[in-house]
This record gives C-alpha cells, structure tokens and sequence, in this order.
C-alpha cells in the first residue's frame, strides 16, 4: 500500500449520482492514517480550475467524485504532472470505474484503490488532440443525448426543444466517410463509435479501438438501436459493423458533433484518432 502526504478530493456537485461525501470521504481517509485529505465540491465549469489548482500546489493523489467526464478532466490534466488518480463512480454510467475497479459503489472502489501498491497508465485515444478513456462518439445524432441531461436537470422545455431541433438538422442520408489503419478506400457511417479496450464487455484487444460504425436507413432503426445499445450489445444488431484498429481517420469538411466520454464538443474535420498506451495515470488494479 502507497503512501500519500499531500491529498486532494474533487466532487462534481452536478454529476449523476454525486452527493455531498466531503465529511465521510476524509473520514475514511483519517481512519486509514491520512489526515491530509482535503475535499472540494464544486460546480462543473470550475472543475478544471480546481485540478490546475490542487495540481500547482504539490498533491500526490487526486480522488475524483463524479461521472466519466470528470474523470477525463482529471486525468488529460493530472497525467502530465503524473499525479495519480483515483477514480469514483458518481456519474450515470460509471463505465471507467466499474473496468477498472469491478464496483460502482464508491467505497469499495476507494478500498480496493488504495490497497494498490503504485499507479498504472491506463491507455486512451486521441481524437486529433483531445483524449476519451472510455469511448468517442461522432455524428450529429448524439445531440439527442444532451436530452437527457437537461430533462435529468429539470429543463423539460429545453430537453424537448433539442429533440426536435437535432432530428430536424439531421440527415439520415447523410454518413461519415472512415478509414481503418492503412485501408485507401473509405467506409461510410452514420456514427461511428470508438471504445478503449476493455470499455465494451467482449472487447477482445487490449491494444486497438473497437470501432463500431452504425449505418441505417431511418429515424426508426436509430430509435431501435437506442445509443445505449451501441455501447451494450450492439453485435447483436444487423446495422452495426464492428472492428478493431489502432488508428481511425474521419474524411470531410466543416465540424461534426462529437461526445467524449459523455461531454458534447464540436470538432473540425478531418479527424484522426490514435490509440495511446499511457492516457491517464490510475490507482488502480493491474489488469487482467
């Protein structure tokens, strides 16, 4: 077990399934010999001001409360002070921390991290410069998602207006054109999902993307497939095509919808993404 003189907490207030565990998180800190933990919960827009700040003042370990955005916050800014993570699961989905932990409670997810003796790179993709852990999602169909976060945040008029506004502006027609590693002729899409290893539960390379490209004729086949479902069992379904790569580039111009780990962004196009062994720095098991 590791020894840490300088500790801090960081607590998305706005993440999924996240509470106010300030108190009983250095508590449990305390009750294992560290009296140097010191909690921060915080709005969303201030979380990478607080990981600049806790990291400038000389921690050795960041404890992150909150969903798989937070944890890529913490970590695309952590990882090149090689400050170590702890990762905990206080989102919707919590897909990182269950891979890596087993658990999506959060205490046995801290006991399990620091029984560890040393941190491990936990690998990532770059989509030209911007990292995911879990997976990377294109398509101006992913709009939709940002529904839910606004029904979930009580804006039901907003949640209802993006709906309609993102069916409206896409095309069913229209696809993204991909390429594989060194393949010259490009595939199309109307998604394209790239998950890390590990990410999806039969993922069978710990060194590639799992790239799985939607292609459908219909707002009804989307629905059908419902973007969870390209996360879970999406083989099962005759409008995916799946594979394994470790570098993806996405033709075109102009920008595309794009969700990181959860986090809606707009990206220019072309794109390039590339898998990258050494994407966050994790308290965490060895894998197996």
């Amino acid at each position: 077990m590791s020894s840490y003189s300088n500790i801090a907490i960081v607590i998305n207030a706005a993440s999924g399934s996240t509470s106010d565990i300030s108190e009983e998180i250095c508590a449990l800190f305390k009750n294992r010999g560290y009296d140097n933990a010191q909690s921060h919960y915080i709005a969303p827009e201030k979380l990478s001001e607080t990981f600049e700040t806790v990291i400038s003042q000389g921690v050795d370990l960041i404890v992150t409360f909150g969903g798989d955005g937070t944890s890529l916050c913490a970590a695309s800014l952590a990882g090149k002070a090689q400050v170590p993570l702890i990762v905990l699961p206080g989102g919707t989905m919590n897909i990182l921390p269950k891979h890596l932990y087993g658990s999506t409670d959060w205490k046995d997810v801290l006991n399990i991290a620091l029984e560890q003796t040393q941190p491990r790179w936990v690998p990532c993709g770059l989509l030209n410069d911007q990292k995911f852990l879990v997976a990377a999602i294109l398509g101006t169909i992913v709009r939709v998602g940002l529904s839910r976060e606004l029904a979930r945040e009580g804006h039901l008029i907003e949640a209802t207006k993006n709906i309609v506004a993102t069916v409206n502006e896409t095309d069913i027609a229209d696809s993204l054109s991909y390429t594989l590693g060194s393949e010259a002729i490009p595939r199309e899409a109307n998604l394209l999902q790239l998950s890390c290893p590990g990410m999806n539960p039969l993922s069978t390379e710990d060194n590639k993307f799992e790239v799985a490209a939607v292609n459908v004729d219909s707002y009804g086949e989307l629905s059908a497939l419902g973007l969870t479902a390209v996360m879970d069992q999406w083989r099962e379904n005759d409008a995916v095509f799946s594979d394994f790569a470790k570098e993806v580039r996405v033709q075109g111009n102009g920008s595309i919808d794009v969700l990181l780990d959860g986090e809606h962004i707009k990206l220019s196009l072309p794109l390039q993404a590339k898998f990258e062994p050494k994407g966050a720095f994790i308290l965490c098991p060895p894998p197996d």
